[in-house]
């Protein structure tokens, strides 16, 4: 089953990295596959194919630079064959009715939590959006959330 039901039709989030590293095909820099934000669902042994390999570039870029693109485009890192540690700070900017990777109200520290926002919670996903739930989902707000409740844990199939 993928992990998006049906292929979205429109950027719904545009991911950015941060280049702490030089970037280049030797140290593994990060692979793109140009188009294929348009393409419709195909499986992982089809994305894995040599036709589809083919069609990926790599990214070669100084330290310092941000590389952005859209969601929805194939990316994946390539194979370190230099010997030296490539570093990248990655991030996303969702829309606000999709949940982020990371799950912020699980693996933010009660002293952490104690000190920010209402609006920096609710950039983090504490809030419902429209009839969407919260972070269990179920429809609470900010106030209910309690920090010490227990993640779940990895889900395995």
């Amino acid at each position: 089953m993928p992990l998006v039901p049906h292929p979205m039709k429109f950027p719904f989030m545009a991911n950015v990295m941060y280049l702490i590293s030089d970037n280049s095909p030797e140290n593994g820099g990060t692979r793109l596959i140009p188009g294929s934000h348009k393409w419709p669902l195909i499986d992982y042994k089809t994305a894995n194919s040599e036709d589809i390999q083919k069609k990926a570039v790599s990214l070669t870029a100084p330290r310092g630079t941000a590389i952005i693109w859209e969601g929805r485009l194939w990316h994946g890192n390539g194979l370190n064959r230099s010997g030296a540690i490539r570093s990248n700070i990655s991030t996303a900017f969702l829309q606000p009715w999709v949940k982020p990777q990371e799950n912020h109200q699980y693996s933010i520290r009660d002293e952490v939590l104690s000190k920010i926002t209402e609006k920096q919670k609710h950039i983090l996903g504490f809030s419902p959006y429209g009839t969407l739930g919260g972070h269990d989902g179920s429809s609470v707000s900010p106030a209910n959330f309690d920090p010490k409740r227990e993640s779940i844990g990895i889900l395995k199939p």
